[in-house]
């Protein structure tokens, strides 16, 4: 096995992990479900659902999220 050819299935690996979180985060972001609405309920109150989306970062850009 070359230094090449191992490099070369390296990219190919990385590249395809890549694919598939780009492809799962945009499916979960442009999905309808809100996963805080998902973990309460829908009558948790309003205080606990900003709480909820303030700890995992939801009300913060795609980017970042």
């Amino acid at each position: 096995m070359s230094v090449k050819y191992v490099l070369k299935k390296l990219f190919y690996g990385l590249l395809v992990m890549l694919s598939v979180i780009t492809l799962l985060s945009s499916i979960i972001f442009l999905s309808p479900v809100d996963p805080v609405r998902l973990t309460f309920g829908q009558r948790a109150d309003v205080k606990t659902i900003e709480t909820k989306r303030q700890q995992l970062g939801l009300n913060r850009s795609l980017f970042f999220q």
